[in-house]
């Protein structure tokens, strides 16, 4: 039996301006709300030089992050604020924008979600093994082949090669932080129970239409499916979602 951690970050930045905010504007996480296992396992992050920063997609209000224009700006610019790891959330990890090509409208989109699995045996205190989202698939590492920091797995969100960002294992070098803090971060995790109601949980899955969070009961198991792989024998990741 395995005990799954499912994290990704919420998103915030300017949730006044739809487009290109010129200041970071008001942050609104919500307050951490997680089971004592979930944060145990919860990955820690950095993010490459030309790489946005995960902010909330919700805040306590039912304020939807509108997201980021993808044409005629910078793969990174408006959307990596230091203040921005300062107030995190984690449940899927959200970013306002993702882009291929600086000022170029091919292959970017607003709103991108990104997520890492932790897979932990029941029973056991470390984890088995990793999983991190990479655009539509997932990478898998035994729990031997991942850097971690304590029992928290080291993640970098980066840009793909002329692609757009994902996730990747952290290697020795990424030990030289590049975020603003110069060390991991790890943002305050909210649970699939831990949102303030379920009203402001739906609200913030269904307000994403082509570009939706797996956290949505339709997509997990699928996204669950792909994260395991051929890790687990006879695993059934609809009956364990």
């Amino acid at each position: 039996m395995f005990l799954l951690v499912i994290l990704t970050l919420l998103f915030i930045t300017g949730l006044a301006s739809p487009l290109f905010p010129t200041s970071p504007g008001s942050r609104h996480a919500l307050p951490e709300a997680a089971p004592r296992d979930a944060l145990r396992y919860q990955p820690v992050l950095d993010y490459d030089m030309d790489s946005c920063y995960n902010v909330p997609a919700i805040d306590a209000q039912g304020n939807v992050n509108k997201g980021l224009g993808h044409s005629g700006t910078t793969v990174a610019k408006y959307c990596r604020d230091a203040e921005d790891l300062d107030d995190q959330n984690v449940y899927e990890h959200y970013f306002e924008k993702d882009i291929a090509v600086s000022y170029v409208d091919c292959c970017g989109h607003r709103h991108e979600w990104e997520n890492i699995v932790v897979f932990v045996q029941d029973g056991q205190r470390n984890a088995s093994f990793v999983s991190a989202s990479t655009h539509q698939t997932y990478i898998r590492r035994n729990a031997s082949e991942v850097r971690f920091q304590g029992s928290h797995p080291k993640i970098v969100y980066h840009k793909d090669g002329i692609s757009t960002h994902c996730f990747r294992f952290a290697v020795e070098k990424d030990d030289n932080v590049e975020n603003h803090k110069h060390v991991w971060v790890r943002g305050a995790l909210v649970d699939w129970n831990g949102y303030p109601s379920t009203m402001l949980r739906d609200t913030m899955i269904s307000a994403f239409d082509e570009n939706r969070p797996k956290i949505d009961n339709e997509l997990f198991g699928g996204a669950l499916k792909n994260a395991v792989g051929n890790m687990i024998p006879d695993f059934d990741p609809y009956a364990e979602g």
